[in-house]
Parts: structure tokens; C-alpha cells; sequence
């Protein structure tokens, strides 16, 4: 009797070591996109080492998996043409291009293709819910983006330059855009770019409310982590945070299905940590970055308004009518390749894709944003409203967020927006493999249990 009361608990032993083993795999990935450059003068960022292997390990099991999603597929396929496109720009187009690096170019196209496998892969090759995966991403994204925070609070009273200058350039750090977007009193902590910034922070928020709204992150830790969130974000002084993430987390809280579960303590301890934080943040943020946040959100200045909320890349004399302009001319259907034009910052995903990949990458990049909305829109009648909430946040911010910057390519932040959607768009697949039929039972023990 004893001895198979012992072979009954195998199975149940090795799901939960399943459960743990991929929550600590999805820990290391989301910790490593906030990772320094591990060989600097190669260009060789943390994130890059981690998502590529972990890519290597998980692709021979969607190949072999039969719960891999029509979505990500259709995903994959797409953005892997995207990046056929640019490679076949690159060498067709090679009399006009500049001296970018090919392999960053690559890299951009490249990463999402790894991140989206890894993020599906988890799903494909263990037994627990992929909920649990998806629950993992989430409360690290939170944790980090909140650590960033108390980076970018010591940045405005002490110098954190020796110490940044590892996450930020593989160049002189004086010359890094987060140095010179410190200056004007924006603060980024470890990312590069305010774009970036802003992107992770928006991230942050939504993966907060999924967390809230799924009851697995409550009261005061909830609270503290949200005003954290808040404070970083308004010091990046972002238009992605400040125009889209927050307009869109708000617009999904309250008016989201899962906003009835809030109860009124949990709501006063948030209101109060808010007020805290933001009367910190009034003492914290240098002069010129309230003066660019007062006119951002006041909607009161002499300035072209498309031209100020677009930092000048359209409006009178936008710089991206210029780029246009040169592709147009001289490379219209396949662009300038991986290379792009030297000394053009790509404030646009359509725009960058109309460089590296001419009018068919522009085309082939709003093929994948809608297979991803139809993907997200097939997939909703079996997800939870919390996860609802969460996909239609993230959606909404590639979009608008791809006007500001490549959304889709950024640095660190582009490896979180796409953990998110892989481990997302795959809540729901089901498989016919017999172990997991005949470890039902104990399965659902193990998911009641955690």
C-alpha cells in the first residue's frame, strides 16, 4: 500500500518541480532585459546571451509540440518575412547605405523572433497553466521597473554615471542619450532612451493591474509598487508614458471588467501611497523637467502642438518628412537594409521599417500589428477578464506608441513587450499528449495548492 502511495506522488512531485523551474526560467529572462552590456566593446547586451539561448533550447520543442498556437505562428511567419525583406534590402541596396553595424540591424529583427519563441515555448513544454507563466513575467516586470525607480530617485541627487554607464552605450557615457536626457533633468535610471523608459514603465502599470486584478498582488506591496511605477515614469518626463501607457492603464482599470474587484481599503491604501508619491516626486524633479512636464499635460504653448507632442518628427520641419523623403527617392519598395541611414534616429516603427525595408517592411510591420490585434480578439473568449485587460492595454500601446518610436525593436523594453504577448496570446492552448490526460489529477492539485 505504501509503495504505491509513493508512485502516485511521482507525477505530483515532478509537476511542481515543472511549476518552479519555469517560473525561476522566466525570472532570469525578464531580470536579464534589464542586464548590462556583458562584452561592451562587441555591442553584447545580457538580454542578447539569455533570450538567443534560451531560443536555441525551446525551438526544437515547438517544432516537435502540438500545442502551438495558429497566433504565434501567424506571428512568427510575419515578422520573419519582415526580416527576409531587410536582409534581401541589405545586399540589393548595398551602393547607398551608410556604415551602421548589419548586425545591430539584425539584432532588431532578430530578438523579437527569440523572445516570442521563448515566451511560447515555456508554454509548450511544461505542464502547468500557462497562466502561472504568464503571472511569473508580470510580477518581475513589476519589480524591476520599480527597482529602476530607485535608480532614477538617486540620479536626481547624486550621480549614477559610473554605475549606468554599463546598461546605458557601449560609447564615451557622456555622449549616451540618457546622460544628455539627465541634463534637461530626465531621469532613466538604466535604460538608454526616455522612449525606452517610458515603454518598460507603461509595461510596469499594466502588469500591475493584471497582477491586481487576478488577486496576486494586493494591499500595501500593490500600492507601494504602483506609486513606484508612477514616480519613475513622470521622472523619464516620456510622452509614451505620460500620452499612452497612463491614459490607457487608467482607462483600463476603471473601466475594465476586472475593476469591480477592488475593495474601498484597498483603493484608500493606493489613493494615499499616490499622494505620497506624487508629492515626493513635486520635491524630487529638477526645474526644467517640470517645466517640460507642465507643458506637456497643460496643453498650453506657443509651440506647433503636432511638433511638441511629437518632439519634432512631424509638424512644421518634422525630421521625419526628410527621412521619407530620402527613401522615396532612391529606394522606395526595399529601402536601405539592416545598414539604414547613419545619423537618423528612428523616432518612428513605420518610419524605421521604411528604411531598413522600404514600402513592403512598412506594409509587412502593420501585417503583423494586425495579426496580433485578430490574434488577441480570437483568443478572448477564453481568457480571464484580467487578461483581457492586459492584452487590450498592450495593444493599444504598440500601437500608439509605434508613432513616438520601434516599439516592436526597442531595446530591453521590445524583449518585455514581447515576453508579454507570447506568454498572453498562448493562455488557452490545449495539447492531446496522454501524460498530460493521464496527470490530470494531479495537476489541478498542484494548481489549487500554488
Amino acid at each position: 500500500m505504501t509503495a504505491h502511495k509513493n508512485v502516485a506522488r511521482l507525477p505530483d512531485v515532478r509537476l511542481r518541480q515543472e511549476f518552479r523551474g519555469i517560473r525561476a526560467w522566466a525570472a532570469c529572462v525578464v531580470i536579464a532585459a534589464f542586464g548590462p552590456y556583458i562584452f561592451p566593446t562587441l555591442g553584447i547586451r545580457t538580454e542578447q546571451l539569455v533570450i538567443y539561448g534560451s531560443a536555441l533550447v525551446l525551438a526544437p520543442v515547438l517544432m516537435l509540440s502540438r500545442r502551438v498556437s495558429r497566433e504565434v505562428l501567424h506571428t512568427l511567419a510575419a515578422w520573419t518575412a519582415l526580416c527576409l525583406v531587410a536582409m534581401l534590402a541589405t545586399v540589393a541596396a548595398a551602393p547607398l547605405q551608410s556604415g551602421r553595424s548589419v548586425l545591430a540591424g539584425l539584432d532588431s529583427f532578430l530578438m523579437p523572433i527569440a523572445a516570442l519563441t521563448v515566451a511560447h515555448g515555456w508554454s509548450c513544454s511544461v505542464r502547468p497553466r500557462t497562466g502561472t507563466v504568464l503571472e511569473s513575467v508580470a510580477l518581475w516586470i513589476v519589480l524591476c521597473v520599480s527597482a529602476n525607480t530607485c535608480v532614477s530617485l538617486y540620479g536626481t541627487f547624486g550621480d549614477i554615471t559610473p554605475v549606468a554607464q554599463l546598461f546605458w552605450s557601449t560609447t564615451d557615457p557622456m555622449d549616451a542619450v540618457a546622460a544628455r536626457a539627465a541634463e534637461m533633468g530626465r531621469q532613466t535610471g538604466l535604460f538608454n532612451q526616455p522612449f525606452e523608459a517610458g515603454l518598460a514603465y507603461s509595461l510596469g502599470l499594466f502588469s500591475l493591474s493584471y497582477l491586481r486584478a487576478s488577486c496576486r498582488l494586493s494591499g500595501w506591496s500593490g500600492s507601494i509598487m504602483l506609486g513606484l511605477i508612477l514616480v519613475g515614469g513622470l521622472l523619464t518626463v516620456s510622452k509614451v508614458f505620460l500620452l499612452v501607457g497612463l491614459p490607457i492603464a487608467i482607462f483600463s482599470h476603471f473601466m475594465g471588467e476586472a475593476s469591480g474587484r477592488t475593495s474601498f481599503k484597498t483603493r484608500l491604501v493606493t489613493a494615499l501611497c499616490l499622494l505620497v508619491a506624487l508629492v515626493s516626486l513635486a520635491a524630487a524633479v529638477p526645474p526644467e523637467a517640470s517645466d517640460r512636464l507642465r507643458q506637456l499635460v497643460s496643453f498650453q504653448t506657443s509651440e506647433d502642438p503636432v511638433a511638441l507632442y511629437s518632439a519634432g518628427r512631424f509638424g512644421e520641419g518634422g525630421s521625419m518628412k526628410l527621412v521619407y523623403s530620402l527613401v522615396i527617392e532612391n529606394s522606395p519598395a526595399l529601402g536601405f537594409g539592416l545598414r539604414g541611414i547613419d545619423g537618423v534616429a528612428y523616432d518612428n516603427a513605420w518610419i524605421e521599417m521604411l528604411v531598413m525595408a522600404g514600402l513592403i517592411g512598412a506594409a509587412l510591420y502593420s501585417l503583423v500589428l494586425v495579426i496580433m490585434v485578430l490574434g488577441v480578439v480570437r483568443r478572448r473568449t477564453i481568457m480571464s477578464a484580467s487578461a483581457r485587460m492586459l492584452s487590450g492595454s498592450l495593444l493599444g500601446l504598440l500601437v500608439f506608441a509605434g508613432l513616438g518610436g520601434p516599439a516592436l525593436t526597442a531595446n530591453r523594453a521590445a524583449v518585455l513587450i514581447w515576453l508579454l504577448f507570447g506568454t498572453v496570446i498562448s493562455l488557452g492552448a490545449t495539447t492531446t499528449r496522454p501524460a498530460l490526460h493521464d496527470n490530470a489529477e494531479a495537476l489541478g492539485a498542484i494548481e489549487a495548492r500554488d
